[in-house]
């Protein structure tokens, strides 16, 4: 599959579960329950997961930003800071129900890795909307190969 399709379906996929996540959080707010919901946990899983194969996918543009050879280390602190805030979030959620400190911990890291993931789709929109429309509508350049 070609790399770009790669990328681009990868990031609808983490930006639908960020909005499952988030809304899971709403909707059990909402709801003043104690325990975490279903949609909460899964899309958890799979978002940490996701954003862990997403970062490996691009580990080139770390070593070449750690090197020099481009610039952005302003993103990859704050790429680095919402990774180790995911990991943190992932590590505490299975003893958030055994530890209320632990569950405080959790909520503050946690919101921490939503608020940066949001951030980082925000500033990554214009990325997405420019390859939608080359992908789907096609701007004069090539069309990308959907074939696998």
């Amino acid at each position: 599959m070609n790399k770009i399709i790669r990328n681009y379906l990868m990031d609808i996929a983490l930006f639908l579960l960020l909005g499952i996540n988030i809304a899971s959080l709403a909707g059990r707010q909402a709801e003043s329950s104690s325990g975490a919901s279903t949609a909460h946990i899964v899309s958890s899983v799979l978002l940490t997961l996701g954003c862990l194969v997403h970062i490996v996918w691009h580990l080139g543009w770390f070593r070449a930003v750690l090197t020099g050879k481009v610039k952005g280390k302003i993103k990859l602190g704050m790429n680095s800071m919402v990774t180790v805030m995911i990991l943190l979030a992932a590590i505490t959620g299975p003893v958030v129900q055994t530890s209320s400190s632990m569950g405080e911990f959790h909520k503050a890291v946690g919101s921490v890795a939503l608020l940066g993931l949001f951030i980082h789709s925000v500033k990554h929109l214009y990325w997405m909307i420019s390859t939608t429309k080359r992908l789907i509508i096609g701007s004069g350049q090539k069309k990308a190969n959907w074939s696998v």
